[in-house]
């Protein structure tokens, strides 16, 4: 998975000053979200995975969990980021 390059996240943050604005930051996340393959965290298409399985007899963590844990951070991080107090606020409650 790749991240973002500086522009793009530049030009995200950017709207975050922008009153009113739902659908330009929207319009812009989706496509950085869609361009690094995150937006499947969004839009609910991509379930998590167990979080544990049985290897050995034993049970373990599931690195794919793990993995897609990150990811689904890193989307919310991203919306975080570039929403207004107000917004983010809502979104923590």
């Amino acid at each position: 998975m790749t991240t973002p390059s500086s522009t793009q996240w530049n030009a995200i943050a950017a709207l975050v000053s922008i009153r009113d604005n739902y659908l330009l930051w929207s319009s812009q996340l989706e496509s950085v979200m869609e361009s690094q393959e995150l937006i499947q965290f969004i839009d609910g298409t991509f379930s998590a995975p167990s979080e544990t399985i049985v290897k050995d007899g034993m049970i373990d963590v599931n690195p794919e969990f793990i993995v897609w844990k990150r990811s689904d951070r890193l989307a919310l991080s991203w919306i975080t980021a570039t929403v207004s107090e107000l917004v983010l606020k809502q979104i923590v409650t």
